[in-house]
């Protein structure tokens, strides 16, 4: 028997702060600028820039509304990308790069096919889709730990967790459903435990 459970989400400042240090462990070297930045009309949870100076903004959410979210962060990308010279201006020792496309990345307990096909049509190589789940230890019941997954990271182009290249197709059907491993909505963890 294992010795964690899965658990619902810690508040939302936990929260955050554990999809920071996740993001860490996706291998994205990414420097927070600003946190609950006020864009367009909500605010944007995290913006941040990789060591090539490109700003990337973070999208969560923690409600089942994830096709919205993929709607808000492309409206957060043009407002913000608005205002990156300005940003530049006033503290070029950031070191960011003002041209080219803002990358978003949204973090969402699941995201829906509909999702995934909306933010591929909209952008394929600037948006990315990453997956949270919590889990907490059985023995004291405290220590809620965020798990990130990458569910679409085109973009970012990190390996995922089962060693494939994420967002490529997933490796041939091994069930003879003609279901692959990708099908069944497992976490990493849950998968090697399978194996």
């Amino acid at each position: 028997m294992t010795d964690v459970e899965w658990s619902e989400p810690p508040p939302r400042t936990e929260l955050l702060a554990g999809v920071r240090e996740g993001l860490k462990e996706l291998g994205l070297s990414l420097r927070v600028l600003a946190q609950d930045v006020l864009g367009a009309e909500a605010r944007i949870d995290l913006v941040a820039a990789d060591p090539e100076g490109r700003v990337t903004l973070i999208l969560l959410t923690t409600a089942d509304d994830d096709l919205a979210l993929a709607a808000m962060a492309l409206a957060q990308r043009a407002w913000l990308e608005a205002r990156l010279p300005d940003w530049v201006q006033i503290a070029p020792q950031l070191g960011l790069r003002p041209e080219g496309p803002l990358r978003a990345v949204l973090v969402a307990a699941a995201f829906s096919p509909t999702t995934v096909a909306v933010v591929q049509a909209a952008d394929p190589e600037d948006i990315d889709l990453v997956r949270f789940r919590c889990v907490r230890s059985r023995r004291n019941g405290s220590g809620v730990r965020v798990l990130l997954e990458p569910v679409r990271m085109a973009g970012l182009r990190v390996e995922a967790p089962s060693g494939r290249r994420a967002g490529a197709p997933p490796a041939a059907a091994r069930f003879r459903s003609g279901l692959a491993g990708a099908d069944l909505d497992l976490t990493s963890d849950e998968r090697q435990a399978l194996d």
